[in-house]
């Protein structure tokens, strides 16, 4: 008989598997085409009449409410409205420069999407007024947060509005999470447009910044995964059929939940790189050249607060990996302690409400899959922020304002 030479049985061992895997594949793909399974989309409904180009914000959103879904590896996460105040920010109250109550403390709140949080049901700084006048000790937290935004914005929103219009306030709140210190200016508009449709703009220099939607308009990018949708449109994947109007591609679900597990540990360039061809507006970092204007927005930050004589507190949040390897140092915490040593501001590390908890118990707050927090968790940030508000009342110590750590 004659012997079966070695490469034989490898290439024979080898053609078996992929008989296997492709028929296994196949199987699941189909399955997980009627299920959703690996999906992660953005639906909107007529985010045009809502998210528009704004000079000073980045964007203003409009009276008119928008709905939003969120769906991650196939599920339905979230259902949202975008929505805006008088002022074009995500807070359920109109404000104004002047103070309506003489008694009641009043605070500018700073933030990113964790913060305008219209993907969940109530904001922290609503909650945190609920709590507050449960408690018979009323306050008024004024939320200026930018979803997508985050120092820049912050800036901008900040001399623009804050300072230009005279509000009347008591202290600032920054609540800062992973890459919001490096953000540049975001600008968003979603008007005539199939996809929501936003950018980083490439440079910090604030005279660079666009001041009309056909100066933002050749910078604009779609963000992977977002369709704006008819509110008849809309529906469907409330009832759990997709939009006829949204391609859904056949995908390999097994190659693509084996990405999605390497991906923590393929390097950041290359993850970027492969995000840069997937069409999404990512962070993009500014040019190096620009770098020299980041500095001196922190430093119109702390001027501001000095001749106001305003305390600031900067608060930390952690993302749900970090809180459960219990990373006391990573490069965002580093980032934000340092920002509120340079703002002479209270700093307050998010992950301490965390303590106590089990790993079950953090994971409830925050999303499944997406990395934002739930509804519990955004009460708990309110809580834990609202129970330290009285650190306001001081400022840390002098020798720290302005300077770098």
């Amino acid at each position: 008989m004659r012997r079966i030479s070695t490469r034989k049985k490898v290439l024979f061992s080898l053609v078996v598997f992929l008989v296997f895997y492709a028929t296994i594949e196949i199987l699941a793909s189909v399955v997980a085409y009627y299920m959703w399974w690996g999906d992660d989309y953005w639906f909107f409904e007529d985010a045009g009449r809502t998210v528009q180009f704004d000079a000073i914000r980045g964007y203003r959103l409009t009276r008119t409410p928008s709905r939003v879904i969120g769906i991650s590896h196939g599920s339905v996460e979230t259902v949202g409205v975008l929505r805006g105040n008088g002022q074009g920010f995500s807070d359920r109250d109109d404000f104004g420069p002047k103070r309506p109550n003489e008694s009641v403390r009043r605070f500018a709140v700073f933030g990113d999407s964790f913060t305008a949080a219209q993907y969940i049901g109530q904001s922290w700084p609503d909650r945190a007024e609920d709590l507050a006048r449960e408690a018979g000790k009323p306050i008024e937290l004024l939320n200026f947060a930018v979803y997508g935004g985050g120092l820049a914005n912050w800036h901008r929103v900040l001399i623009e509005i804050v300072d230009a219009q005279k509000y009347e306030i008591d202290g600032l709140i920054f609540a800062v999470y992973g890459n919001d210190l490096w953000r540049s200016f975001f600008v968003a508009d979603n008007r005539d447009a199939r996809h929501s449709m936003q950018a980083y703009w490439p440079s910090w220099n604030p005279a660079t910044y666009p001041a009309t939607v056909e100066n933002a308009r050749p910078y604009l990018r779609s963000a992977a995964g977002s369709y704006i949708l008819t509110p008849e449109e809309f529906e469907r994947p409330l009832q759990g059929r997709w939009p006829r109007s949204v391609p859904h591609p056949f995908k390999p679900i097994l190659l693509t939940l084996a990405w999605r597990s390497a991906r923590p540990y393929v390097p950041e360039s290359w993850r970027s790189a492969f995000a840069g061809r997937a069409g999404g507006p990512g962070l993009v970092p500014p040019d190096v050249g620009s770098l020299k204007y980041r500095d001196p927005l922190i430093q119109d930050i702390w001027r501001f607060c000095e001749l106001r004589h305003l305390p600031a507190k900067v608060v930390y949040i952690p993302d749900r990996a970090e809180v459960l390897a219990g990373d006391r140092e990573s490069e965002a915490f580093t980032d934000a302690r340092n920002f509120a040593r340079r703002l002479g501001a209270v700093f307050l590390d998010g992950k301490e409400m965390f303590e106590g908890m089990s790993r079950a118990e953090i994971r409830a707050n925050y999303l499944p899959h997406d990395g934002h927090w739930s509804q519990a968790g955004s009460n708990r940030f309110a809580e834990f922020t609202m129970g330290r508000l009285q650190l306001l009342e001081r400022q840390p110590d002098e020798s720290q304002k302005g300077t770098e750590k």
